[in-house]
């Protein structure tokens, strides 16, 4: 029995997908990640 191959647009597209999706995550993580550890010296607060 022949199977078809994937077409190379659908092939193009679910690379385009997965690598958006992936940068999404990496954006996402490194966000996450800069909001717990500010570079900025913490300041005192008088009281």
């Amino acid at each position: 029995m022949m199977r078809k191959a994937v077409s190379p647009i659908v092939a193009t597209v679910l690379l385009i997908i997965i690598a958006v999706a992936a940068g999404v995550l990496i954006w996402v993580w490194l966000h996450g990640f800069a909001e717990k550890n500010p570079t900025a010296q913490p300041t005192l607060q008088e009281e």
